[in-house]
């Protein structure tokens, strides 16, 4: 029995796993010989587990896993590309993964990943703005067209570092980057799922201990004693990613960001409104 070739294509397929505990099923006239496992599954790409259940129905063991296809963006080949300079987005990271050679963050970065693509149309500045449904994204902005030779240019990252020195520091994310864009320069917008790790102290365990009392007569006042034994825990959390709203909002440099566009005031008494909202360096 073969899957129909009209069944829609929906993006959480149904793995169907039988273990048999007879090898023939008679329906009304038909005897029906299921033989190994049988699947339904859209053809073409890499799909992630996002749950296993099972059931027992008519003699048969059902073993039901679903699967999540990843965004058509996952791989940095298939990147999005963006246009303007006031944008938002709404996307998800179900589903998605690494690849080879994609530039990862030790500590932070779990490899849930999508790409996305901007090229500046003059020199100023991006702000970039994303918040997730679930879990903490990760942003990260690149320069280059090579995967593995890509440099870092911004994140949302920051380091919390506890007093003592026994917690560490771990990294954690804000809802926001901002950088500087050179005119007619592509930049790689990654998104992922960010690691949460922390630390705590943990309470100490007590054993008390009772004490031994000596005859013959007299018992002094007694006292329990306690050891300690308590020390630092290390946690990792890596939440599935979902949901994503992105934003990008680009302020072009003013007309005389550069030395040889300066603007010429006349005048003994000269008064002049300007804003640097977006200036850059120059070389």
């Amino acid at each position: 029995m073969k899957p129909s070739a009209n069944l829609p294509a929906p993006r959480k397929q149904v793995l169907v796993a039988f273990a048999f505990k007879r090898l023939a099923l008679l329906a009304g006239p038909m005897v029906l010989m299921l033989l190994g496992n049988f699947a339904l599954a859209e053809e073409g790409g890499s799909q992630v587990q996002t749950g296993t259940s099972s059931t027992t129905l008519g003699g048969y063991v059902i073993s039901i896993v679903e699967t999540q296809s990843p965004p058509a963006n996952d791989s940095f080949a298939n990147r999005r590309n963006l246009s303007g300079t006031n944008i938002s987005i709404k996307t998800t990271l179900a589903g998605a993964a690494s690849e080879a050679g994609e530039p990862f963050i030790p500590g932070i970065s779990s490899g849930q990943t999508a790409w996305w693509s901007w090229q500046a149309p003059s020199n100023g500045i991006v702000s970039l703005s994303v918040n997730g449904s679930g879990f903490a994204p990760l942003l990260s902005v690149y320069t280059g067209a090579d995967l593995t030779i890509l440099s870092l240019l911004a994140t949302n990252t920051y380091l919390a570092c506890y007093e003592s020195a026994g917690c560490g520091c771990h990294w954690r994310v804000r809802d926001h980057t901002a950088f500087h864009v050179v005119q007619g320069e592509t930049y790689q917008i990654e998104i992922d799922s960010a690691l949460i790790t922390d630390a705590y102290w943990e309470l100490p365990q007590i054993t008390f201990v009772s004490p031994v009392v000596v005859p013959p007569t007299r018992v002094p006042p007694t006292r329990q004693q306690a050891s300690w034994n308590g020390g630092f825990v290390q946690t990792t959390n890596t939440l599935p990613g979902g949901a994503v709203n992105l934003q990008l909002a680009f302020k072009p440099a003013p007309l005389n960001d550069d030395f040889e566009q300066c603007i010429k005031l006349h005048g003994s008494r000269t008064h002049v409104s300007a804003s640097n909202a977006g200036a850059t360096k120059q070389a």
